[in-house]
């Protein structure tokens, strides 16, 4: 698996030092080759929506496999944020570990809420409102 090291920059150099170590030697322990690390300073809210497109762009261009980051924090400042994070990044195949492992029941939701939508036919309409929400969501 290839995969983006991101790092959502701590106030102090130390502690990124710290954050990029402990994602190094995770993908070590995986098994991951490492394509980029790469780190954004968004005054600790979460991933950006340019960064999440960003990776979008590296998967579907067979750059990459997977995102890790430290914590779920580093995804998205609240609940909303990480989900849309995470079903934006899915949507494309690409997954999103944490060395804290604490994503699972975001992807237990996801999973459930794609379920449901396969056995639901909606309008254009609603797919349409449906997406614009989940864009919105992190807002």
């Amino acid at each position: 698996m290839r995969a983006l090291v991101y790092i959502n920059e701590l106030r102090r150099e130390h502690s990124n030092e710290k954050a990029e170590e402990l994602i190094l030697e995770y993908c070590l322990n995986k098994g991951y080759d490492i394509v980029d690390v790469y780190l954004e300073d968004t005054k600790r809210t979460g991933m950006s929506e340019k960064t999440c497109f960003m990776a979008v762009g590296m998967g579907v261009t067979n750059h990459i496999d997977v995102v890790v980051t430290v914590m779920a924090q580093m995804v998205g400042k609240t609940d909303e944020q990480i989900f849309a994070n995470l079903h934006n990044l899915d949507a494309f195949g690409i997954k999103v570990e944490t060395v804290f492992e604490d994503l699972d029941e975001y992807y237990e939701e996801l999973n459930e809420m794609v379920e449901v939508e396969r056995h639901e036919a909606v309008s254009i309409e609603e797919f349409f409102n449906y997406i614009a929400n989940v864009c919105n969501a992190g807002k």
